[in-house]
């Protein structure tokens, strides 16, 4: 997670995408401890639109979504 924070800001994608933040000093070799995202799925495209408002946002963040996830398959080094 850590590296896909970075990935998204080396990407410029912080505006539209987000990583939870890692607490390290609450993490062991076991335990990650997360920042919590408060959201909806991000296939609900009905939800979306309900939630900003906009019926054409849950089309436009489902795009975005996708697109991220697309670009940090082909770029990040798994």
């Amino acid at each position: 997670t850590i590296e896909f924070g970075r990935f998204l800001q080396d990407q410029q994608l912080t505006g539209i995408a987000t990583a939870p933040r890692i607490y390290l000093e609450h993490t062991t070799q076991r335990v990650m401890t997360m920042e919590r995202l408060y959201g909806s799925s991000m296939l609900d495209e009905e939800s979306i639109a309900k939630a900003s408002g906009d019926p054409a946002m849950g089309q436009r963040t489902i795009i975005n979504a996708l697109n991220v996830w697309s670009t940090s398959v082909t770029t990040m080094p798994w």
